[in-house]
């Protein structure tokens, strides 16, 4: 929406002691191979950034929202609930302090609910490119597809090799 001049990427993990180009966007790197947010600050005052999209796990993060906490980012979480469980006090030293919390499912909207976050915003699902994705011809498995709860327009999306024990 903004133009990819106005998109700054901070993807410490793959990006480490480099800078970078994805797509016209600019990638800025962290200092450790792990979620390094040690920089996130210093890049946000340096590029006069307006405010953080994080994407995905918030579980780990600890600067971030300690950085929302006393003003010195706007944080906006875009994220899901994968956790079969997930202690209240994760959920309140952490997202509690993001702008907002954007939740992908209405699962994640669900379970954040119980939590009673006050930051909470309509869902926003993660898109699903057509071009690449095809639902299944739901003629050639009527019966199965039926059994399993499947619409006309739902997906069947199987993810695997994540990389921790929980999402498998």
């Amino acid at each position: 929406h903004y133009g990819r001049e106005n998109v700054v990427i901070y993807a410490p993990v793959h990006t480490r002691d480099m800078v970078g180009t994805y797509d016209g966007m600019k990638i800025l790197p962290g200092l450790t191979y792990d979620y390094g947010e040690d920089m996130i600050l210093s890049h946000c005052q340096n590029e006069d950034i307006d405010f953080v999209l994080q994407i995905g796990d918030w579980f780990m993060l600890r600067g971030l929202p300690e950085l929302a906490m006393i003003d010195k980012v706007l944080w906006i979480e875009w994220t899901c609930y994968d956790f079969a469980h997930c202690p209240d006090s994760i959920v309140q030293n952490t997202v509690r302090f993001a702008w907002h919390v954007v939740p992908w499912t209405k699962y994640s909207e669900r379970r954040f609910l119980e939590h009673k976050l006050a930051n909470l915003t309509e869902p926003i699902p993660l898109g699903v490119d057509t071009n690449i994705w095809q639902p299944l011809d739901r003629r050639t498995l009527p019966k199965v597809m039926n059994s399993l709860g499947f619409t006309e327009n739902s997906y069947n999306v199987l993810i695997m090799g994540a990389n921790q024990r929980r999402k498998y």
